[in-house]
Order: C-alpha cells, then structure tokens, then sequence
C-alpha cells in the first residue's frame, strides 16, 4: 500500500514558499509570546491570585509575607456593576411597516444570545479585560451536528427499546467565544498595534470535537 504525504514542492515553489512563511510566522509568534507576552499574563495573574512566593526572596526573615488580595478584591467588585451597566441591544423599527418585523428581530436576537450562552461569555471576557488588560471575543458561525443512537420507543415500560442512529444539528447559529490570552499568539513584527495580520490559536481537541467542527476534512 504506497504511503500518503504531504509534499509542498509536488504543489510548485509558491506551495514553498507560502509554508516557509507560515513556519517563520510561527516561530516569531512564539519567541515573541514566551519573551514578552508571557511574563506580562503571569505577573498579573499572580497580583490576581495573591501569589506571595516570589516575595519570599525580597523580604528580610523577619518580616512577613502576607499579601492582601486587593486586586482580586476590586476585579470581582468591577465585574457586576461592568456588566449591569452595559447597553441594551435593541431593534427599533425605521417605519410603522416595518414595526412588526422589528419584534420578531428581536425575539430572534434574545433567542440567540441565550443559545450562545453570552451572559457567561461576556463575564469571562471582562474578568480577562481587568486581570490581564486585554480581552478577546472570537465571534464566527458555529454548527454542531452529531451523528448518535436517539431513543425511538414511546413506551419506556416495555423491555426491549428500540433506538436509530442519526444525525442531528444541535447548534446552527451565531457564536462567540472568549479565548484565552495564554493560548493566542499573532506576528508582531513590523506590524501595526492595531491591524494585526497573522492570529495563531492554539487548540486541544478530542477526536470526536475535530471530527465535529471539520466535517469537510478527509477521513484518512
């Protein structure tokens, strides 16, 4: 049975190119988020937690080392007046025709917002925007769809129960998600603060969450 491999040169020299570049991205993303970025998260993650074990080393032995938790004390009292104080989103309609359509967007918006679980994302955003100073809301169309064994009997008194494999969707919609500072690395060299060209986001997935999100992908 021949074996099946990747080759960029079967592809021409932009194939090479285009991976040469993409390898090199990388590794500066990584030397830049390990030497910079990293120590950054972690110093404030500790302020956050209270962590008292690098001051162990600065203080005299008869000294203390006691740390109040003030950080973390003034970021959980932000979160809830942040969130309560943010803006209502509404649809208004722009004529009396379109008024009724307007309370079913509406509607629909509320829908959505409750299917992508967006009060817990929105908390987990905010908590990352006062601990480490920035916060990163991922926002695509998410579908998940699951090929399972669902339960066909109507009465579940009886012994035997009849169940069918098959697939359904459950989730088809807009979704965001707060990613996590440790796991997103982009290409900073000269590059814009603001107009970032190159994200890389790290993910650890079971087999079945990549079959699921990759359905297009080849089996083998």
């Amino acid at each position: 049975m021949p074996m099946e491999y990747y080759s960029p040169s079967d592809y021409g020299q932009r194939e090479v190119d285009l991976l040469n570049s993409f390898y090199l991205q990388v590794e500066d993303s990584r030397n830049h988020f390990l030497s910079v970025i990293r120590p950054r998260l972690d110093r404030s993650y500790k302020l956050y937690i209270a962590y008292n074990g690098d001051r162990q080393r600065q203080i005299e032995p008869w000294q203390a080392n006691v740390f109040v938790p003030y950080v973390q004390a003034a970021v959980e009292t932000l979160i809830p007046r942040i969130l309560d104080a943010r803006p209502e989103f509404s649809v208004l309609p722009r004529n009396d025709e379109n008024q009724f359509k307007a309370e079913k967007q509406q509607k629909l918006q509320d829908y959505l917002w409750e299917q992508a679980k967006m009060d817990s994302t929105a908390e987990m955003l905010v908590r990352s925007a006062l601990v480490y100073g920035t916060g990163y809301l991922q926002v695509s169309w998410k579908k998940d769809s699951r090929y399972l064994k669902f339960l066909q009997s109507n009465d579940l008194h009886k012994k035997k129960l009849v169940w069918k494999e098959e697939e359904r969707v459950f989730y088809d919609a807009p979704y965001a998600e707060c990613v996590d500072p440790y796991v997103l690395w982009y290409d900073w060299h000269n590059t814009a603060r603001g107009d970032k060209q190159y994200w890389f986001k790290r993910l650890i997935l079971t087999e079945p969450s990549i079959r699921r999100r990759y359905p297009a992908a080849d089996k083998r």
